[in-house]
């Protein structure tokens, strides 16, 4: 957390861009914007938003090209001291640069949360014997709100069985999303819980998908569940397929210091 790769300005330096990557500030600059609509309201925030993108399209930016904006956006919007005050609850430095948790913390829980939660309750508690009366809501969710229903069962693993995971997937078929943020939660969750059903389909979403963001929760998933050798072979498989990055990154996750195939 006091590495700036905790920061929404990562100094990468000589370093692997990939060794960056964390949900941290993803999550960061999602609180940063939703904090600057409380401070100016979420008409003015969208209509910003917008003018910022056209005035920007097709060109090379910074930060401070946004910071720049929301700064005239408050200045043609508000009297001078409400002016003022907006922009002095800005603390851009701690904002961007600053490593660790987000300056301001703020409270993102909804009804619709809690719903997506309180339904991979229920799932576990019924055991995989039956359903939820409302589990056909999911389908109307949008992924962010799948993502928290199958986080859910992750963060209580060691209350689900394949037998509750097999449920949930005859119900709304997770098995076969397109959905690469779910698949990325769903297969390593049936790999460490030993479901055989998702091996194949896992195979085959690292072996059309590039990204750590992806490959790393599958390859240590099974790393987690002692199939380290198979692990290796997926590898393997795919190392002429990897950017040449993600192959150093797995060949240290894997502990593997060469391979059966050359890479170009």
């Amino acid at each position: 957390m006091n590495n700036s790769y905790s920061s929404l300005y990562p100094e990468v330096g000589y370093n692997f861009p990939d060794d960056s990557f964390s949900t941290i500030p993803y999550e960061k600059g999602f609180q940063l914007l939703w904090y600057m609509q409380s401070l100016i309201g979420d008409e003015l925030m969208q209509t910003m938003l917008q003018q910022y993108i056209l005035e920007n399209s097709q060109t090379s930016i910074t930060y401070y090209i946004f910071k720049a904006k929301f700064e005239s956006t408050v200045d043609a919007n508000f009297n001078e001291t409400m002016a003022a005050e907006i922009k002095g609850k800005m603390d851009w430095d701690a904002w961007v640069h600053q490593p660790g948790l987000a300056p301001v913390w703020q409270d993102f829980t909804t009804p619709a949360l809690n719903e997506s939660s309180a339904l991979a309750d229920q799932y576990i508690a019924l055991a995989g014997q039956g359903s939820p009366q409302n589990y056909t809501d999911y389908n109307s969710w949008y992924s962010s709100l799948r993502q928290v229903f199958l986080q859910r069962f992750n963060s209580r693993l060691n209350d689900t069985t394949i037998t509750i995971l097999e449920k949930v997937d005859a119900d709304l078929n997770v098995t076969n999303t397109l959905d690469p943020e779910l698949k990325a939660i769903w297969y390593p969750m049936g790999i460490k819980l030993g479901w055989e059903h998702v091996m194949t389909p896992a195979y085959n979403f690292i072996s059309s998908m590039g990204r750590m963001k992806y490959l790393s929760p599958i390859y240590g998933a099974l790393l987690a569940a002692g199939k380290h050798e198979i692990a290796v072979q997926w590898f393997e498989d795919n190392i002429d397929f990897y950017h040449p990055y993600v192959v150093a990154k797995l060949k240290k996750m894997l502990g593997v210091s060469h391979v059966t195939k050359n890479v170009s």
